[in-house]
């Protein structure tokens, strides 16, 4: 019953440390209760893995044991309080300290590691020179003429009692011993077990270790943790090592003690393992074995070209030789004629230089810093050749090498050189830059040579980069508008085919604009070409061609959106067409709908498309070098001149998105300093009273729709906002017959800076109502569902501005209504 009830309450707990431990939290309140209420960390680990714990978090809940114990105050009891160390992983801690200036101590992280655990093998046969002692288990099976088995406890005096037998001393004895003496005792019984004189025996007889035992061992010193851990009887100093978590950054590596019966044992050097494989002196650890790591003996720092930089442990007799191999040798960037020591004095810090030949013999002090140098990455025979040439780029220089050898090198000269001159930038003995400019055509026809020197730069320009390219532009109704580079003998018909083609809303007479140069000024003389009958009109360069609109609409659309029936894109069936008709289209409103609030919002007259010639002038450059290096680029595949990585649209037909969408992303990533950006300078709000233009269809109030409007009916609105100089900004329930007064008092009233006079209200469909004044009295403006009082401020008196005013007001109403609607 008291198991019962232990098991629940430690699931219990253990269910909590799970949780807490996948939360991140810290649990060390429940290590410490765990301590207060007697438990043994045995038991706090089986129930852990029981409940999902793995071995790294295990780990880090014995560290929690330990850090919450109160050793101070109760005696450590090394059989229940110690870990039992099982698969599990020592804890985690950095490796550096301020001793060591941030840098890595060599070999730290090897009794951490999540991987190496120095566990024994329990699947192996037993080794013969194991040691026996209180606790172990001895299995006896005798077949043959005597069939029997026995399971013998080693007794903690050290006796076993086989059956039939007086008890038999085996403590401290080999599992070897011990078997040659059991078959001694055992053929006194049973005959027939050691063979006679020919070697036959009648009984057979297989002693095995069945079971181990748990013995206790001591680990003190500058270790992560010290104390006392239960580990099974085949562990070695390593395993211990491991389960305390290693030395201490300020620990030896080199020179760990084993103590065994009050004496020295024998000493650990931990780099033979780290670097040789060679577990030095891993011996077998025997009851009240104590392990005592020491400070470190002297530390040297290794910097630079090495593999493994860090701080290493030396010995006295160790050299600048030995240190290189524990850290792996050196980079293959080392400089390894020239190694610098840098070495404390009395005096002061001193440098010694060293030479390969200096390694086996030089002595090292405690407190030394080794360095070894980058060796020079420069090039020593590099020229390199740019611009108008066949293969341009980077070269060896061979001896004697001139300009003309290069330039022969990189296959030659491109069609497009300037061959009046070429440039060689030469770094002279003080590393200056040097311009050396030459006569190229009397480098090419061996009138004139220069002979190269390391590291100089050849540019030979491109005619098309000394002066402005040539094109041709078409914009309006055509599939790809855009630039092209104009090339010789190119027609109107040429052109069109090479953007793609006429759309089907292009006009059949197109215009032509070409500049002409007249004294000293530029005229244009336009041209209007029938395509029918003059598609072979010869272009010239920089000719704009332009290709209009047929008469009428022919794809246009509105978006609809809210509370309708059919809410989404329709097309505009003629240039006429108007609200109630979009709105009769959509089937009307649905039982939610306010059409009060509906608002129009429309692209303005800052709209930009999608053409950008700004774009196309930096990229034409690009293309001109792509024609002349890559043979496959042909201009009749109709590529533009950019290929435009990304085009400014009003809607992406691909998506479905609509500006009503991307002004909504604006808003939520938009500050409020930055509100009035020009991000909303494309698209302005129209003011509508849709009620009365679908009570009165084709009066005043029935507007007619413009490809790229957008019409928003929003939800019967039930809220009023009041903002601006008042004491706070807040969304009111809307009242019937409630004032604008009795709104503004709801909202904390005026302040001594509110101006009743510029106070207004913003009506959900976009129009506004200002504070009227007639004598003494004011006519304040009704308040409807969704409206907007706006105190206005008083401030200082400045020249009125019709059009400042016009376009602030514009742009705070477009503002109010997209926040209001998102």
């Amino acid at each position: 019953m008291h198991k019962r009830i232990f098991s629940r309450a430690w699931s219990t707990l253990v269910v909590m440390v799970v949780f807490y431990y996948s939360q991140g939290q810290d649990f060390s309140a429940l290590a410490q209760r765990a301590i207060r209420d007697g438990y043994s960390i045995e038991q706090l680990e089986q129930l852990a893995r029981q409940n999902g714990l793995n071995a790294s978090q295990i780990a880090d809940l014995r560290s929690q044991v330990f850090s919450a114990s109160p050793a101070q105050n109760q005696p450590v009891n090394p059989v229940r309080d110690a870990p039992v160390i099982t698969n599990t992983s020592p804890p985690q801690i950095r490796a550096n300290s301020a001793s060591t200036g941030g840098n890595v101590v060599f070999g730290i992280n090897i009794f951490r590691s999540q991987n190496l655990t120095f566990q024994p093998n329990l699947n192996l046969p037993t080794p013969t020179n194991y040691i026996l002692g209180p606790g172990d288990e001895i299995n006896v099976e005798l077949w043959g003429k005597t069939e029997l088995t026995m399971n013998l406890v080693v007794r903690p005096d050290g006796f076993i009692k086989p059956t039939n037998l007086g008890p038999v001393y085996v403590n401290g004895l080999s599992i070897q011993r011990v078997r040659s003496a059991l078959l001694k005792k055992l053929n006194s019984i049973y005959q027939g077990l050691i063979p006679d004189g020919n070697g036959n025996a009648s009984t057979f007889a297989l002693i095995t270790l069945s079971q181990i035992r748990s013995i206790n061992v001591t680990v003190v010193g500058d270790v992560v943790l010290p104390g006392d851990y239960t580990l099974n009887s085949l562990s070695t100093v390593y395993t211990a090592l491991h389960a305390c978590g290693g030395p201490t950054p300020n620990g030896t590596m080199r020179a760990i003690e084993l103590i065994r019966d009050g004496k020295i044992k024998s000493k650990i050097d931990i780099y033979g393992f780290l670097t040789d494989g060679i577990k030095e002196n891993d011996e077998l650890l025997r009851q009240g074995d104590v392990i005592l790591v020491k400070p470190y003996l002297s530390r040297v720092e290794v910097r630079g070209e090495f593999k493994k930089p860090g701080f290493y442990e030396l010995r006295s007799e160790e050299t600048l030789a030995d240190l290189i191999r524990f850290a792996s040798g050196f980079t293959d960037q080392a400089r390894r004629d020239q190694i610098i020591v840098e070495r404390i004095e009395s005096n002061g810090l001193n440098l010694i230089e060293l030479d390969s030949g200096d390694l086996e013999s030089f002595q090292l002090n405690a407190g030394d810093a080794i360095r070894a140098r980058t060796r020079n990455a420069a090039y020593t025979n590099r020229v390199v050749i740019e611009g108008a040439v066949k293969q341009p780029g980077t070269y060896p220089l061979e001896e004697d090498m001139t300009l003309k050898d290069l330039i022969t090198k990189a296959m030659g000269l491109r069609g497009d050189a300037f061959e009046t001159q070429v440039f060689v930038y030469r770094l002279n003995d003080k590393y200056e830059q040097e311009l050396i400019t030459l006569d190229l055509s009397e480098i090419m026809n061996g009138t004139r040579s220069l002979k190269l020197a390391p590291e100089d730069v050849v540019e030979i320009k491109s005619i098309y980069g000394l002066s402005q390219e040539p094109y041709l532009q078409i914009t309006g109704q055509i599939r790809n508008p855009g630039l092209y580079p104009f090339l010789k003998n190119t027609t109107l018909k040429d052109l069109i085919y090479i953007a793609g083609g006429l759309q089907i809303s292009a006009n059949q007479v197109v215009e032509i604009t070409r500049s002409v140069r007249d004294q000293n000024e530029l005229d244009n003389d336009v041209y209007r070409i029938d395509l029918e009958n003059s598609s072979d009109f010869e272009l010239t360069p920089f000719d704009r061609v332009h290709v209009k609109r047929k008469p009428g609409t022919l794809n246009e659309e509105v978006l609809i959106v809210g509370e309708i029936n059919s809410p989404g894109r329709m097309s505009i069936l003629s240039s006429n067409e108007r609200l109630s008709s979009i709105v009769s289209r959509a089937e009307g409103f649905t039982p939610k709908a306010y059409p009060k609030g509906a608002i129009l919002v429309r692209r303005s007259e800052f709209y930009s498309g999608p053409n950008n010639l700004n774009l196309d002038l930096e990229n034409l450059q690009e293309l001109r070098s792509n024609i002349f290096e890559n043979s496959g680029v042909i201009i009749g595949q109709g590529n533009p001149i950019s290929s435009r990585k990304e085009r400014i649209s009003s809607i992406n037909e691909n998506s479905g998105t609509s500006p009503l969408f991307d002004v909504r992303a604006s808003l939520i990533n938009t500050s409020k300093d930055s509100l009035l950006s020009s991000s909303f300078s494309n698209y302005e709000v129209v003011a509508i009273d849709l009620d009365k233009a679908i009570e009165n269809p084709g009066s005043e109030s029935d507007i007619f729709v413009k490809t790229g409007d957008i019409i928003s009916i929003p939800t019967e609105l039930q809220t009023v906002r009041v903002s601006g100089a008042i004491r706070t900004t807040m969304n009111l329930k809307f009242e019937e017959n409630k004032s604008f007064k009795q709104y503004v008092g709801d909202a904390g009233g005026f302040l001594k800076e509110s101006s009743k006079r510029f106070s207004a209200v913003l009506y959900p469909n976009g129009k506004m109502a200002r504070v009227k004044r007639f004598l003494f009295f004011r006519n304040y403006p009704d308040i409807e569902p969704g409206s907007t009082i706006i105190v206005g401020r008083k401030g200082p008196r400045t020249p009125f501005n019709l059009g400042n005013t016009i376009t602030s007001v514009g742009s705070v109403v477009g503002l109010i209504l997209l926040i209001q609607r998102l």
